[in-house]
């Protein structure tokens, strides 16, 4: 497991913008060694012609299971001190906040969440 520390806040997989005056931490895990694996085949002869491409992510359910552990303890590390001194948490338990899941209460939040945020976000 590789743990990503990013100093700007992503939202929507970058195709959004926080709001102005909005400063913070991007964290993500990702699976060095998954279960699951996929295929790259060519599509036709021609070299020049894109490959079939199918990454099979997430096929193998112990990765998904590895994922959802990391998630959650990225959501402690974000509550322990230093780190909880800087953020702004507000432990939002909907899926409408702007930065859920990263200010879900993750004593509170279920695995099945984090699993349907997984599979959304890539």
């Amino acid at each position: 497991m590789e743990y990503m520390f990013v100093p700007l806040t992503v939202i929507n997989q970058g195709l959004g913008f926080p709001p102005l005056g909005t400063y913070g931490i991007t964290v993500g895990s990702l699976l060095l060694k998954p279960s699951s694996s996929g295929t790259v085949r060519l599509r036709t002869s021609n070299p020049y012609d894109h490959p079939l491409i199918d990454g099979n992510y997430l096929a193998d359910e112990s990765d998904l299971n590895i994922l959802i552990k990391s998630v959650r303890f990225l959501l402690h590390l974000a509550r322990t001190k230093p780190l909880s001194d800087v953020l702004d948490l507000r432990s939002s338990t909907t899926k409408d906040s702007l930065f859920w899941p990263g200010d879900a209460d993750p004593d509170k939040i279920a695995d099945e969440e984090i699993k349907e945020f997984i599979k959304h976000s890539g």
